[in-house]
């Protein structure tokens, strides 16, 4: 069997990178938490939010693998494993006492609480809640074979009857989206933690700083990588058109100069 090369993108690596010490700094904070608990005792949701950062930190291994040799749908998939997690883990940590529900759980073919409800739980502002839908919309789509996904769900792709294939997939710009969903995710999910560990007396001061430095590098690279796309956007307009005028410049993905300038003048 052949297998496909290891996408060589620089924003896939610099996002694989950031996403890769966020999944090691779930493993510092497990492991602090657990050598804390020999002096205090673990609360249901203490339990609840190990076995959900564990899960979470599986995953997160398997869509960089998977993300890095190009199979984007595959990763997709996981990728919705791990908003779901978050999601149960944010509910929790707004409330403890959930947890018990959460353990007590015995049906088979559905979770403890409805992915529409968690939603409205946790999303105050309409506009980010329904940004949060597309997304899981998105991704569910491509998890169950949706037809309506098009060429996001399978290879090939229907269009008015013709048989369509996305001439660039493996999309690096959708490699590195998923990438930055991740590691967002992750983010989000590592705050929920950490929130309900601190509640019941465990020291998370580290974990909770180094978190929120490897977001603030996450959304630097993410900053960079939407210039990108737009300039790669209109450059794209421009060879086809051949009769709007813009600057003469093409974006090159491993020239980060520019953005960088862009980025302190802001």
């Amino acid at each position: 069997m052949d297998y496909p090369p290891s996408v060589k993108d620089p924003f896939v690596n610099r996002f694989c990178f950031v996403v890769q010490n966020m999944r090691d700094e779930i493993t510092n904070l497990l492991r602090s938490v657990i050598h804390q608990a020999g002096d205090k005792r673990l609360r249901q949701s203490n339990i609840v939010s190990i076995m959900i950062l564990y899960r979470i930190k599986e995953s997160m291994n398997s869509i960089m693998l998977l993300i890095t040799k190009g199979f984007e749908r595959d990763a997709a998939v996981l990728l919705l494993t791990v908003i779901e997690l978050s999601l149960d883990l944010k509910y929790i940590s707004l409330d403890h006492l959930r947890a018990k529900e959460w353990i007590r759980h015995n049906v088979q073919h559905k979770k403890p609480w409805s992915v529409g409800k968690l939603f409205e739980e946790l999303f105050v502002n309409e506009k980010e809640r329904q940004a949060a839908k597309n997304i899981y919309t998105n991704f569910s789509m491509v998890k169950h074979g949706n037809p309506l996904g098009g060429t996001a769900s399978f290879p090939l792709g229907l269009d008015d009857g013709w048989l369509t294939v996305r001439q660039d997939h493996p999309s690096d710009n959708v490699l590195a989206t998923y990438l930055f969903c991740l590691g967002t995710e992750c983010y989000e999910a590592v705050k929920a933690a950490v929130k309900d560990f601190s509640e019941s007396g465990f020291d998370t001061s580290k974990s909770e700083v180094a978190i929120e430095k490897l977001d603030t590098e996450l959304q630097a690279i993410n900053r960079k990588h939407v210039k990108y796309m737009v300039l790669e956007y209109f450059e794209k307009i421009k060879a086809r058109t051949k009769s709007l005028v813009f600057e003469d410049e093409t974006p090159n993905r491993d020239d980060t100069e520019r953005t960088d300038k862009e980025d302190s003048a802001d």
